[in-house]
């Protein structure tokens, strides 16, 4: 509620306090907690011998303003309110008000279950903008079904890479659960509240009614989703052997501006899944209420951001569940994605990256930049609530109040959905520590980051010089067709600084100095390879 100038009034019994204003419900007043002004010029220790002998204990004390805000124990607030009226010098005393987010909330039933928007700032977010329908989300699953009472309406035109038609059934449940994440209608009285409530969603089914698939098929279904509009694609999927093909569906995807959102898998592991573990794609892990990670979720410098892990979602037959695993952290982080595009539609992949990497909150090193702030990514990229209109004139007569509709019962507490069979999320697990030990780079500016593409040809090929920042140096090559790898940083006066072999990817870390480096890349097979080179970290 909104405080209003005056001074709250009290009833008869208790008497006037100085001047009085409109009553207020008892609900929105702090029992026990008084406001004392003293008029201007009011000696302090006359301010302070006043409120000594009320015997009240001072909380806050606004000096500018000769307010002192003053705790007393309830059942003692009608004497203490009476004697500080009383005393020399007081101008007026009141009690305390309470105030609260203005934030929007939605009506939905099973609303109140949902600890995870909440957690990342959604209703604030929503505040500024609840999505539009001309940007696209492609969800990457086993389907969608459309006839769900929250995911009426939501759909545009999509296809099925399993059954290679263009109906989409969504015969297991899990991408069906992952769309309602990202954008189930929301504050239509029923269900739950979608991150992105009016984007529209794109069915792409790549995996079958045992949620099993291809990385053809994804990659197939990536390109699909690419070229006809989607802004956003979300997979709640994912493997731990890379292919070339899926890396190329994946660049093809990145080179339209594309934001892709994949999980970071279920093992608990630091063990990289595809195609979370793409450059271009934004690797999700799961966390608990209290920002620790899952003791399922994967983790390590590899995943960029982590989402709340546990999300009430749609299920097949009218149903809802309790979505849990990386699966149901990923749709979230695309729902926020959805909803910069829509309060900025001309911002670009990098922009809406950029925003959600460094809004995130700081929850440690399992996770790359941190747990993903709705309200915080869009005031990045300047989507903010509009400004409040005046008020309008107040009615002669207000109309009587309509009775309050009796709310609907909470469905009984919803199964589970997970992407394995899943330790009780209640129970989150200590925060694992991090392989490479990388603290989280500075939130006022990303690192610069180049990617450089080519073939290896059976031989060492040099790289050409290249100006890096000092601080921590990052280079990951990607080559799954080489069967060996090898990576090699070089200085200014042809001196090897270090060198890493193996399979892909292969991953350099090393601290240097600004100065230009080259890199040479080899490998034991004829393949296109790709090197990311992030310098600048702290």
């Amino acid at each position: 509620m909104a405080v209003g100038a005056g001074v709250a009034s009290f009833d008869e019994e208790w008497g006037q306090a100085g001047v009085a204003a409109a009553a207020a419900p008892e609900t929105e007043l702090v029992a026990g907690r008084l406001v004392v002004k003293f008029r201007d010029g009011i000696p302090p220790s006359t301010e302070r011998k006043v409120l000594a002998d009320a015997a009240v204990r001072v909380e806050t004390t606004v000096r500018p303003l000769d307010i002192h805000v003053v705790e007393v124990p309830p059942a003692d607030a009608r004497e203490a309110l009476t004697e500080l009226a009383a005393a020399p010098g007081v101008e007026y005393i009141e009690l305390d008000a309470r105030v609260e987010s203005l934030a929007t909330t939605p009506n939905d039933t099973l609303w109140s279950q949902q600890w995870g928007p909440v957690r990342i700032s959604a209703p604030s977010a929503w505040d500024a903008t609840t999505g539009s329908s001309a940007i696209v989300v492609a969800v990457l699953d086993t389907g969608i079904d459309g006839t769900h009472p929250d995911l009426q309406d939501a759909l545009v035109a999509g296809y099925d890479f399993v059954e290679g038609d263009s109906s989409p059934t969504d015969e297991n449940g899990h991408g069906t659960a992952a769309a309602g994440v990202v954008g189930a209608r929301t504050n239509n009285g029923k269900g739950q509240a979608g991150i992105c409530w009016r984007c529209s969603l794109m069915p792409v089914k790549v995996l079958n009614a045992d949620r099993a698939g291809t990385t053809s098929a994804v990659a197939a279904g990536v390109v699909w989703a690419a070229d006809r509009g989607a802004r956003v694609i979300s997979m709640s999927l994912g493997g731990s052997q890379p292919t070339q093909m899926l890396a190329d569906a994946v660049d093809y995807a990145v080179s339209k501006g594309i934001v892709l959102v994949a999980a970071a898998g279920n093992e608990g592991s630091q063990e990289l899944s595809y195609p979370a573990a793409y450059v271009g794609v934004i690797g999700v892990a799961g966390s608990a209420e209290n920002d620790v990670l899952y003791g399922w979720s994967n983790y390590g410098s590899w995943v960029h951001v982590a989402a709340p892990g546990c999300n009430i979602a749609p299920a097949l037959g009218a149903q809802y569940v309790n979505f849990c695993g990386t699966s149901a952290a990923a749709p979230l982080v695309a729902g926020i994605a959805g909803l910069a595009f829509s309060g900025r539609p001309t911002a670009t992949r990098t922009d809406v990256e950029n925003a959600l990497f460094h809004s995130a909150a700081p929850i440690g090193a399992s996770v790359r930049y941190g747990r993903v702030n709705a309200e915080l990514t869009l005031a990045a990229l300047g989507v903010k609530p509009p400004s409040p209109a005046p008020p309008a004139p107040a009615p002669a007569a207000p109309p009587a109040p309509a009775p309050a509709p009796t709310p609907t019962p909470l469905a009984p507490g919803p199964s589970v959905i997970p992407d394995r069979p899943l330790p009780a999320p209640e129970r989150p697990q200590p925060e694992p520590p991090s392989l490479s030990g990388v603290p989280a780079p500075p939130r006022a500016s990303a690192p610069p980051v180049t990617t450089i593409r080519g073939r290896l040809r059976g031989k060492p090929l040099r790289l050409g010089a290249r100006a890096v920042r000092a601080g921590r140096l990052i280079g990951t090559l990607t080559a799954p067709r080489a069967r060996t790898l090898t990576l090699t940083l070089v200085d200014p006066r042809g001196s090897r600084v270090a060198r890493i072999s193996g399979r892909s990817p292969l991953r350099l870390s090393r601290q240097v100095r600004a100065q230009r480096y080259r890199f040479v890349v080899a490998g034991t097979r004829r393949a296109r390879f790709t090197l990311r080179i992030e310098s600048g970290r702290n």
